[in-house]
């Protein structure tokens, strides 16, 4: 039997982001929005996750989409968020060994 694991909430501060940090979509960079909170952001005045503000995002460019991996579209400093986790995590690994 092969178990299925959900990722959590990407959590800006494990990655050093902090509140009020602005983040440009992949797509579009005029589309942004601002981190809030730990899980959290600000977009078009309202509060989402990272893949419901993707989702509204992402259909305000033309796409039909109804999911979006949060993560994989938006970005600080230039920077994929799921490629900075990711980079995080290899370097705490690295020096946990």
């Amino acid at each position: 039997m092969i178990k299925k694991t959900s990722k959590r909430n990407f959590d800006f501060e494990n990655v050093g982001i902090k509140p009020g940090s602005i983040l440009t979509f992949k797509k579009d960079k005029n589309i942004v929005c601002k981190v809030i909170s730990k899980t959290e952001v600000e977009y078009e005045g309202k509060v989402h996750s990272l893949s419901s503000a993707g989702v509204l995002a992402i259909q305000s460019i033309g796409y039909q989409w109804k999911q979006i991996q949060g993560t994989s579209f938006w970005l600080y400093k230039g920077e994929i968020l799921c490629d900075i986790r990711e980079r995080l995590k290899k370097n705490i690994d690295v020096t946990t060994d």
